[in-house]
């Protein structure tokens, strides 16, 4: 009977260090992809928006800038953007799934820009209003991404300002 107990404290002892390693794997792989894999993207990222609100909005001057801020700079920079991204391949299901999530919203941005452009250089007006609404789906994919990531961050209690202004507080 002393031998049965033993060997179940044995198989729950194991099982508790391999669910402790599972938890701290998840943390570890999650601080790795948001201190050190995905700034750069993250980067890249902020400039895509900053070009793109240079060209749009308030501050549309014509088509022709429009279309040469696009075809010049957002698209190569959101071409870059998708490439270092994919190159990124976090080493847990969780975090994997969460930059899934990032690579499928900047995806469905490049192919709005990609139809913002082709509207432009046709003068298609039909195109500007599903372009428009690749954004809003990007945008909710982004919204989406931010969300798992905190969810991911407070689960496995990671400390990052790169989500929102509730995890600078932490």
């Amino acid at each position: 009977m002393k031998k049965m107990i033993t060997s179940i404290m044995a198989i729950l002892l194991c099982a508790t260090m391999f669910t402790a390693c599972g938890k701290n794997s998840i943390h570890t792989d999650l601080l790795d992809y948001e201190y050190n894999q995905l700034p750069p993207v993250v980067d890249l990222n902020t400039q895509i928006s900053t070009d793109y609100a240079s060209v749009t909005g308030a501050n549309y001057k014509d088509d022709k800038t429009t279309m040469a801020k696009l075809k010049d700079v957002i698209l190569p920079e959101s071409n870059k953007e998708i490439k270092l991204a994919k190159a990124i391949v976090p080493k847990t299901k969780e975090v994997r799934e969460v930059h899934d999530i990032y690579i499928a919203s900047i995806t469905e941005q490049n192919e709005a820009f990609v139809m913002l452009l082709q509207a432009l250089k046709t003068n298609n007006a039909a195109l500007i209003t599903p372009a428009n609404n690749k954004i809003n789906d990007a945008i909710a994919k982004a919204k989406d991404y931010m969300a798992k990531v905190s969810e991911l961050e407070k689960k496995y209690n990671v400390h990052s300002n790169t989500t929102s202004d509730d995890t600078q507080s932490k």
